[in-house]
């Protein structure tokens, strides 16, 4: 069943949860850094590679402003209290929150209050279905989630592939930038139903899996700059969890990813499991495991047998998130 979470007003984003009643994050650390030994300057450490395990894992291709916008939702996620306050203060957000009323006080509070979630996984099938709503949407210069062919969410999940107990979607065809995009999801302005926010963060139900889509710039000037749909799913058949995360290089000094830092073509290596990733273009990257299976060793490897980082992560019953930042 569908329900529609937010109003269709054209000035601000779309939210929109699908509920099918299903029957009945332990973070990372670092163990890579390290230097030579005695009197002479520090050098690198070897580290003994790890072998491929036998598949590799495909999470599908993001761009660089959705591999972005995926990692502040893992922000916001991981950190509510500190996004709060982060958003009641946010440049490109002031103009809305004057234009609709926000009170700020309120919106740190409330952010205090909420508790934690585990990461998301990319997932092609939600990425493959978020894309067509956004190229309808940027083609035909609407914001909604009806399609221009009468397509629902439900439909559109269903025709790329991915089976569920639920889904939720959130559009916004008139994004002025990424973080502006992620302010009006969790700000939620004008929406007094809170639907964007709701979703994004699990206030409500728990999601394992996003798929994201951002056209930028589309011919259609009744959208844009950017035409954003977010598609959240938990699968039917909830068996796997997933270490996810980026390798990156922080050139600007930010403290965060932003596009163009992402190391594409690097491969992500356990020591336990069947599956190894390797970075998309953007930098991201997904590996599932069977959950509980508890702590391992994980290698950033530059090529197979060139391990260049590795970390730690402990799988239990949640997504967990572990980035690799490049010196």
């Amino acid at each position: 069943m569908l329900a529609l979470m937010s109003r269709h007003l054209p000035l601000w984003p779309l939210a929109l949860a699908a509920l099918v009643p299903a029957p009945s994050g332990c973070g990372g650390s670092d163990e890579s850094a390290g230097s030579s030994g005695g009197g002479g300057p520090p050098g690198p450490t070897q580290i003994e590679p790890f072998p491929l395990p036998a598949a590799q894992h495909e999470h599908g291709d993001p761009s660089g402003p959705e591999q972005q916008m995926l990692e502040l939702i893992q922000r916001a996620r991981a950190n509510p209290a500190a996004e709060g306050e982060l958003l009641a203060n946010l440049p490109e957000a002031q103009t809305a929150i004057a234009q609709y009323g926000v009170d700020t006080a309120k919106l740190v509070a409330d952010f205090a209050s909420y508790e934690p979630a585990p990461p998301l996984a990319f997932d092609p099938q939600l990425a493959e279905a978020a894309r067509f709503h956004s190229d309808d949407m940027a083609t035909n210069g609407f914001q909604g989630h009806e399609g221009t062919a009468g397509d629902k969410l439900a439909d559109r999940i269903k025709q790329a592939g991915y089976v569920y107990s639920r889904v939720g979607e959130n559009v916004f065809a008139r994004a002025k930038s990424v973080t502006h995009c992620q302010a009006a999801f969790l700000i939620d302005w004008g929406n007094e139903d809170l639907g964007h926010r709701l979703l994004t963060l699990d206030l409500e139900n728990r999601m394992r899996h996003v798929g994201l889509s951002i056209i930028e710039n589309p011919s259609n000037s009744n959208v844009g700059p950017l035409v954003v749909t977010q598609d959240f799913g938990m699968p039917m058949d909830d068996s796997l969890r997933y270490l996810v995360g980026v390798v990156y290089a922080d050139l600007n000094g930010n403290g965060a990813y932003d596009p163009a830092e992402g190391l594409p073509d690097a491969y992500i290596v356990p020591d336990q499991g069947g599956f190894y990733a390797v970075t998309s273009w953007s930098g991201g990257y997904a590996i599932p495991f069977s959950p509980g299976l508890g702590e391992l060793r994980v290698q950033l490897q530059s090529a197979p047998g060139k391990a260049v980082q590795q970390k730690t992560a402990t799988i239990a019953d949640e997504n967990v998130n572990l980035d690799f930042l490049l010196e």
